[in-house]
C-alpha cells in the first residue's frame, strides 16, 4: 500500500467517524495521523473540520492557515477558511 492509499484510508475512517457523531475520536485519528504525515494538507483540512464542528474556532483558524500554506489552490481549504 503505498502512502497516498495509506492517507486516503485514514481519510475515510475519519470521515465515518464524523458521520457517526464520533468528533472525539475523528480528532484524535486525525492528530495520530498528523504525527506521520505532517506535510499532507488533507489531514489539517480534516482536522479543521472537527474544530469548527466542535466549535474551537481558534484551533480551526490555526490549522486552515498550515493547511493552505502547504497547498493554497485546495477548494476544501478555500471553503473552509
Amino acid at each position: 500500500m503505498n502512502q497516498n492509499t495509506h492517507i486516503d484510508t485514514i481519510i475515510e475512517n475519519i470521515e465515518q467517524l464524523k458521520s457517526q457523531n464520533r468528533y472525539h475520536d475523528a480528532r484524535e485519528t486525525a492528530l495520530q495521523a498528523l504525527s506521520k504525515h505532517t506535510d499532507d494538507y488533507r489531514l489539517y483540512e480534516e482536522l479543521a473540520d472537527i474544530y469548527l464542528f466542535e466549535n474551537n474556532l481558534e484551533k480551526a483558524e490555526e490549522v486552515i492557515t498550515y493547511a493552505r500554506e502547504l497547498h493554497p489552490n485546495s477548494s476544501t481549504g478555500i471553503y473552509l477558511e
